[in-house]
């Protein structure tokens, strides 16, 4: 990418995300809907981290809305796109079984580790943008997960 901006002149915006949902099928959510519906279905949810280990969980809506930002104002660089308000994985199966309206089996191995809360920080993007989420998934944000299609 950096060879063809130099290259060409070309723009170069790289943008790292956290873990997106919405209402939308599970199908389309990646890891959240993959354990959304096995929630839904009673089955055990393989995680390879721990309860403690942080995400950061990121309405569709506002991602869309941080990415439309950035391009309109034709930013370059590189950016975290989350809230900067990163949940533990315990809370984060919460929300998902408060939307689904049945408990989470999770079996934790803590094979691996996320990054540290400290690190998920969407202060660049709210500098360079004046973008905020409205949606914070331990807040409303897991009704949107509740009405998502089965």
């Amino acid at each position: 990418c950096r060879a063809a901006r130099d290259h060409d002149g070309l723009p170069l915006l790289v943008l790292r995300m956290g873990w997106l949902y919405g209402r939308a099928a599970p199908e389309e959510m990646g890891v959240t809907g993959a354990a959304l519906q096995a929630i839904r279905e009673g089955q055990s949810v393989p995680s390879p981290y721990g309860p403690d280990d942080c995400i950061d969980a990121l309405a569709a809506s506002d991602a869309a809305a941080a990415i439309y930002r950035l391009v309109l104002h034709t930013q370059t660089g590189r950016y975290l796109l989350v809230t900067g308000h990163p949940l533990s994985l315990q809370t984060y199966y919460g929300c998902l079984e408060r939307a689904a309206g049945a408990p989470a089996q999770i079996e934790w191995t803590r094979a691996r580790h996320t990054m540290d809360a400290a690190r998920y920080s969407a202060a660049p993007l709210k500098e360079a943008t004046g973008w905020v989420p409205y949606t914070l998934l331990e807040e409303e944000g897991w009704q949107l997960l509740r009405d998502a299609p089965q």
